[in-house]
């Protein structure tokens, strides 16, 4: 009795507590935003991935049944979701997928096939009404014939028996059982079309076209067979008295046929035609005055043909054609063939109906402005900006990029966007003019995903790493302002491993690249391994652990690297899994910290570097850069799941400031998350640092790379003395004397093995800063053993000494504090001679200079 009142009290305080909570959040356009997250850049209504879409009776709802088993009901007047309803659809795996949906003609059966079966649901309620065996495999390469008649009670199907050929059959849904076989087993249709009253259905065979009576299945006697050589489309007008056919032929007219003989009553002239048309994607309107029809060409054109006027009315980007509403002349298609948009279309006005932002595609990449202001989203139907702080869509640039990079300007004036496979366009954020352009004269090949952009600390140099082919690529480098290309180079690709599948051969790894914020270092592939290289000198500055491999990422300073640990399969075809993520200094390679996480998609540091942002297929996770803790955790809603596979799959990913983080998903959402600082465990740390605590951290700035880093999270914390040590103690890059480095050559050919190794090692530590006088003086034919020496020295992994280390670690601690007093040692420090703890300090002040008021002085706890 006691425990059942306690349990009674729990769940009223439970109940109790969730009335007092506050209403949830919505976006711009009043829907739900899932739990945790703060913001969604544009909207959800009207996408639906994959999905075949519908009019109800009445025109009131859309209803959309889409690959992911769901089923939508949408308010046709403002796109809203009205309900959701899930089909009674269990994958026996995770790679199991639905590929093909169709909907009877008002959205109250719906048909699935998922390669080898048809699923037939009851929409509704979404229980299975029965299924049928089409094909006796898989195979998704094999477009399954799926068509309802004008009342739902039938369907058309394509059956593929073993040792049989191909049987177009006719299935009685309320019963669930074959009626017939049309023509026999010897007709492999390919698209079928019902009149209105069903009662006659027109089939094509190849380029013959043939007419059932649906009651008898017999055929019906047309005279002489015609023959539409490259047929495509069918479509019945509602009187059932006029026949549309698609044609490749004559420049992809459409023909007009008489539905009683089917003989030649006209059509669409040649210049209104579209090449291409998809099968089966002809639609006429509810009074039989325009005809719709889609095309593959050219990405996808829609086009509207009103056959009062004779004449083309509208040319729409566009993919499927799916229906005219009952009741008017409203039109639905998808943007994409796979995409998730669908739009609505008035054919009589020749206008938009709820017209939305928001990407259709794979978000497959995200840049943000130093001060967070903007976002920047691209993916293959085009590039958004959205205002940061709103959600809101300011400007959109049309054209298509397989190469999804993008960036915006320190200043948060310029784009920089990949348009088209080789051009780089330089774009103004407020008039969105185009600025200026580079050629890429190359020939790139389409199917490689990978490039990045990098844009240099004062928005003035641009480096871009592109993919020319399986096995190379290179690296450019562009002055903005003048225009000029100021280096080019061949680029290591990593190795890649391939296999055979199906007699097809397929990449099971590809190439990557990464740039640090700064464009100053970019990671390259060395024997085996990834190192980092000096962008403007080909410097190679440090070798990073064995089995690091992409997602690889960089700190907003530079200081510090992300990267997954890649471990081999047991079988070698099959390539490598992730099994970790490391963290690790990025001036000498070593690493500080393992994440011990199996599997992950994106990685991504917070803007002042405290944390590092993870997402994977079922959590978006912040992990701690001092001490490798895990700080916050949000796990993925339900609605968020990837389709095909049934996770969430996030394509990209940044953080921006005030602790949020924007994904951008598979399936084309863009959802900011809260990730805020307040919420994150942090264990205090002391700010009154004694003068021997001081002189131990010091010392500790020069140790190895973990004792290093938690020196400069200590001297962080606890500013004032720092900033004190730092001020006395740090100098500017010296001078160095050329009677010293003169001295020093001449060692390299000492009798004394010592000093040669010795001089060896000191000219190593300076090279950098030396390498004109290394080059000129192996110029000048010196001894083999000095040539051999100086050759090793030039191509030696370019470590700081313990002094240098100690300099660039103090700047990210000053970067850190970033207060006036920080600034001005940081200024201190730039004006030494040109090295890499002046450039590091440099570009510290600038990034300084954009970082937002609200970041602006604000130490780790």
């Amino acid at each position: 009795m006691n425990r059942f009142l306690s349990v009674l009290v729990s769940l009223t305080a439970t109940i109790a507590l969730a009335a007092e909570e506050p209403n949830p959040r919505t976006d711009l356009y009043g829907d739900p935003l899932p739990p945790g997250a703060v913001m969604r850049y544009g909207t959800i209504r009207l996408r639906h991935c994959g999905a075949d879409v519908t009019f109800s009776k009445d025109g009131k709802q859309l209803i959309s049944c889409g690959t992911d088993g769901t089923v939508r009901f949408w308010d046709s007047a403002t796109g809203k979701l009205l309900r959701q309803q899930r089909l009674a659809w269990m994958p026996r795996s995770p790679y199991e997928r639905l590929a093909r949906m169709a909907l009877s003609p008002e959205g109250v059966i719906a048909a699935a096939w998922n390669g080898q079966m048809v699923y037939v649901y009851d929409v509704n309620t979404g229980a299975e009404r029965g299924r049928v065996r089409v094909s006796v495999a898989l195979n998704y390469s094999l477009e399954p014939l799926l068509k309802f008649s004008p009342d739902g009670k039938l369907l058309v199907l394509q059956v593929l028996e073993a040792d049989k050929p191909r049987s177009t059959q006719i299935w009685d849904i309320a019963a669930f059982q074959k009626r017939r076989t049309l023509g026999g087993s010897n007709r492999e249709l390919d698209a079928v079309s019902f009149t209105r009253d069903g009662k006659r259905l027109l089939g094509r065979d190849g380029g013959k076209l043939f007419l059932w009576d649906v009651h008898s299945g017999e055929e019906i006697d047309t005279g002489k067979q015609l023959c539409v050589p490259r047929a495509r489309g069918l479509a019945f007008t509602p009187d059932g008295k006029t026949a549309a056919v698609g044609s490749l032929e004559d420049g992809g007219r459409t023909r007009f046929l008489d539905a009683a003989n089917l003989k030649e009553r006209g059509g669409t002239n040649g210049s209104a035609a579209i090449k291409d048309i998809c099968d089966d994607r002809l639609v006429f309107s509810s009074d039989g005055r325009f005809l719709a029809g889609s095309s593959k060409s050219d990405r996808g054109r829609i086009f509207i043909w009103d056959r009062t006027g004779k004449k083309e009315t509208q040319r729409l980007p566009g993919w499927n054609v799916f229906a005219f509403s009952p009741k008017g002349q409203t039109l639905v298609y998808g943007l994409h063939e796979f995409g998730k948009q669908l739009c609505l279309w008035d054919a009589a006005l020749g206008c938009p109906i709820l017209e939305r932002p928001g990407q259709d595609q794979a978000v497959a990449a995200l840049a943000t402005s130093s001060d967070g202001r903007f976002v920047v989203s691209d993916a293959e139907d085009g590039v958004y900006l959205w205002d940061a702080a709103r959600g809101k869509s300011l400007r959109k640039w049309q054209g298509r990029s397989n190469r999804h990079s993008c960036l915006l300007s320190p200043d948060g004036k310029r784009l920089i966007r990949f348009a088209g496979v080789d051009t780089i366009q330089i774009l103004d954020l407020a008039s969105g003019k185009e600025m200026r352009r580079f050629n890429l004269d190359a020939a790139f090949d389409e199917r490689e995903p990978c490039q990045v952009l990098g844009l240099s600390a004062d928005g003035k140099r641009l480096t871009v790493v592109v993919i020319l082919g399986e096995t190379s690529a290179k690296l450019y480098v562009w002055d903005l302002v003048a225009g000029k290309e100021l280096r080019r180079v061949p680029y290591k690709l990593q190795e890649r491993i391939t296999s055979l599948s199906r007699g097809r051969r397929e990449l099971r790894g590809f190439a990557h690249a990464a740039l640090s914020p700064d464009a100053e270092v970019v990671s390259v592939w060395r024997e085996g391994r990834v190192g980092l290289e000096e962008v403007a000198s080909g410097r190679l500055l440090a070798m990073l652990p064995a089995g690091v491999g992409w997602p690889l990422v960089f700190s907003p300073d530079g200081q510090l690297v992300a990267a997954a640990i890649l471990q081999p399969k047991p079988d070698p075809a099959k390539g490598e899994d992730r099994k970790g993520v490391a963290l690790i200094e990025a001036a000498t390679g070593e690493e500080l910290f393992r994440l011990e996480i199996d599997a992950f998609d994106r990685l991504a540091f917070t803007p002042d570097g405290r944390g590092l942002v993870v997402a994977d297929g079922k959590y978006l996770r912040v992990w701690d850069t001092n001490s490798g803790e895990r700080l916050h955790r949000i796990r993925w809603p339900d609605g968020l799941r990837d389709s095909f596979w049934r996770e969430v799959r996030t394509c990209s990913l940044i953080a921006l400031p005030g602790g949020r983080a924007v994904t951008g998903l598979s399936e084309g959402e863009i959802v900011v998350w809260d990730l805020s600082p307040e919420t994150w465990p942090s264990r205090p740390l002391s700010r009154d640092l004694d003068r021997k605590q001081l002189d131990a951290l010091w010392i500790d700035l020069a140790g190895e790379a973990r004792t290093a880093r938690s020196a400069v999270h200590r001297l962080t914390a606890a500013p004032a003395q720092s900033l004190a040590m730092l001020d006395r103690r740090v100098q500017p890059a010296a001078h160095i004397e050329a009677k010293r480095i003169d001295k020093l050559l001449v060692d390299l050919d000492n009798d004394d093995f010592v000093v040669r190794e010795s001089a060896t090692r000191t000219l190593a530590e300076l090279s950098d800063r030396i390498e004109p006088m290394l080059r000129r003086a192996l110029q000048d034919r010196p001894s083999l053993e000095m040539r051999r020496r100086l050759e090793s020295i030039l191509a030696y992994v370019n470590r700081p000494s313990a002094e240098r280390l100690r300099t660039l670690r103090a700047i990210v601690v000053l970067e850190g504090i970033g207060t006036a007093e920080a600034r001005r040692i940081l200024e201190k420090l730039s004006d030494g001679v040109d090295a890499r703890e002046t450039r590091a300090a440099k570009a510290a002040l600038v990034r300084l200079q954009h970082r937002s008021p609200a970041e602006t002085g604000r130490t780790s706890p």
